[in-house]
């Protein structure tokens, strides 16, 4: 988690430089690899979220794909370049690995409200940074886009982490009714 955070922040004045330099080298290429970040990042978390979840319903992995589509066009919406809609992945994942980060005992809300709030502290200071960085501009817009795209985060492992620990129940009852 600290490894993931040092990198998303360490990454802010050097991101955009290598960003420039792949579109100028490879511009048919780059537009269409940037078109393509945010869906292609989007199945692949629905499809690892199923993985993780292991044999759910339909309704469930339903609910799923509506969460992650309603995320990718809100993403499409408020960002204006492609490395902006990278940046809110980022801060989903960040948020997800926070969420899952206490230990096992730790009740529901307080792994939300931990990871909401930590999520939060970084994208303030994300944008503070990038205040100071003479090639990046502060927007007060990507600080809400940064908590909102970490309460996606944090509802998709609460969704999953609730459907793991019912799962041994379930199979319990089962069990007790055979």
């Amino acid at each position: 988690m600290a490894v993931f955070t040092g990198v998303m922040l360490l990454g802010l004045p050097i991101f955009p430089i290598i960003a420039k330099t792949l579109a100028a080298a490879f511009p048919g290429v780059f537009k269409i690899a940037t078109a393509l970040f945010l869906p292609i990042a989007l199945i692949a978390l629905v499809l690892g979220i199923r993985q993780l979840s292991g044999k759910q319903s339909r309704v469930f992995f339903m609910y799923i794909v509506l969460l992650c589509t309603g995320f990718g066009i809100l993403t499409r919406v408020m960002t204006i370049t492609p490395l902006e809609q990278f940046h809110a992945v980022e801060y989903a994942v960040l948020a997800a690995l926070v969420y899952r980060a206490p230990a096992r005992e730790v009740d529901l809300r307080s792994r939300c409200l931990t990871a909401l709030t930590y999520t939060c502290l970084i994208g303030v200071v994300d944008e503070a940074i990038q205040y100071l960085l003479p090639n990046r501009v502060f927007d007060p817009r990507d600080i809400a886009l940064n908590w909102g795209a970490g309460c996606f985060g944090v509802l998709l492992s609460g969704l999953v982490h609730g459907r793991r620990k019912q799962e041994p129940r379930q199979n319990e009852v089962r069990r007790a009714m055979r």
